[in-house]
């Protein structure tokens, strides 16, 4: 059980790799669709269906770890066939954790489209492996995850929520929710660069970490990747307090 009761930091936030993000703090450890192997008494949080997400939550729950999972529904309902776990509630070692589903962008625009046929086309064994590992996952939106910790601050995993065709109306219902986070970590679709630099700003963070959650992917599979670096000046030229969140990278707070 991680629970240190002298732990170094208030809060290290660490990218595994993938979509995986990990939250260090004093107390039980939170991993965001975790790449690396989960540890006794870490708390794994799923936000979306894709192999990446679930692949080493599904192998601690098949290891008899029994893992704590905070993930939505149809994930849940999934892992209880690959074994037993426990199902955390909104409140966990102090934390709440809260998931909001909100609305990807379409998985085939027209220039998407064209990338993922050149995809396939130079590498169709990487991108059949991909469909086969994806057959028998659970479906379910993908998820925005706000952690709201006992002294008061809150980090907003924003996931890939933010981009043309976010539905004002989504914006609008959970703008609360979303503002005056300590730490937001924001990742970006390719393309949608400046559809999140134009909403960004609303939201009112304290610190904003532009995340790579899906350029390793999309590298393996040879799409184009977006580089964090230009949006990060931009953001910074807009008075924000930003910086970029690779894959291996940490950040620690005292």
């Amino acid at each position: 059980m991680n629970a240190p009761s002298t732990f170094p930091y208030r809060l290290r936030i660490s990218h595994e790799g993938r979509a995986g993000v990990r939250l260090e703090r004093p107390g039980r450890h939170f991993c965001i669709n975790p790449s690396n192997p989960l540890q006794p008494g870490e708390i794994s949080v799923i936000t979306w269906q894709w192999p990446e997400h679930l692949r080493a939550t599904a192998e601690a729950v098949r290891s008899g770890l029994r893992p704590t999972v905070i993930a939505p529904r149809p994930v849940l309902d999934w892992l209880a066939t690959q074994g037993e776990f426990e199902r955390a509630g909104d409140v966990i070692d102090g934390v709440e954790v809260v998931l909001v589903p909100y609305q990807p962008i379409p998985p085939l625009t027209l220039i998407e489209a064209v990338y993922k046929a050149r995809a396939a086309a130079t590498n169709p064994r990487r991108v059949l492996s991909r469909l086969r590992q994806k057959r028998g996952l659970p479906h379910c939106e993908p998820q925005v995850a706000i952690f709201s910790f006992s002294d008061g601050k809150k980090l907003v995993h924003l996931n890939l929520a933010l981009h043309a065709n976010t539905p004002e109306s989504w914006l609008s219902e959970h703008h609360e929710k979303l503002s005056g986070a300590e730490w937001l970590l924001v990742g970006m679709d390719h393309g949608e660069e400046a559809a999140v630099l134009a909403r960004i700003g609303a939201f009112c963070p304290n610190l904003v970490l532009f995340t790579d959650l899906i350029g390793e992917t999309r590298r393996w599979l040879g799409m184009p990747t977006t580089l964090l670096t230009p949006t990060v000046d931009r953001a910074v030229t807009q008075g924000l307090n930003a910086h970029a969140f690779v894959s291996q990278a940490s950040f620690r707070f005292e």
